[in-house]
């Protein structure tokens, strides 16, 4: 933190299931000191529960393709006063551990033999106005990738 903040941050973790256009938020955190945040290094662990298989399953009305072995998006996003100022996103899809299940998948999905993976983070900072109302905040989104 680059200065003192007089608000808390809140931290979301959201899963974009293939083809649904729809958001779900697996977790969400505030963090800080109650309010506000002292200037210095943060650091905290986040954790949550992955998407059930309920989600994971679930067929999206416009798409006959959509499922869990579709790829679909999971990103954290840091918020403060309400505002997006980063994002970390990855592509997630889930795969067979044998080839001859990944080559020819079951009609029902084989949860033991289904293992997660990740693409690499992409990181997205966006400008806020932080503490100052009166900020002129222009410009868009910084893509790095990392």
């Amino acid at each position: 933190v680059a200065q003192a903040l007089a608000e808390d941050m809140v931290f979301r973790c959201v899963y974009i299931p293939y083809g649904s256009g729809s958001e779900k938020e697996l977790e969400s955190i505030d963090v800080g000191d109650g309010p506000g945040l002292r200037q210095g290094l943060l650091k905290f662990n986040f954790e949550s529960a992955p998407p059930s298989k309920t989600d994971l399953e679930a067929k999206s009305a416009d798409s006959l393709e959509s499922g869990p072995l579709e790829v679909a998006g999971l990103y954290i996003s840091a918020l403060y006063r309400g505002k997006e100022f980063c994002r970390v996103g990855y592509y997630v899809r889930y795969e067979y551990d044998d080839p001859e299940l990944q080559e020819n998948p079951p009609e029902t999905v084989d949860w033991d033999h289904v293992h997660r993976v990740l693409s690499a983070p992409r990181v997205t900072k966006f400008i806020i106005p932080w503490d100052s109302e009166d900020m002129d905040v222009t410009g868009g989104a910084e893509e790095m990738l990392q």
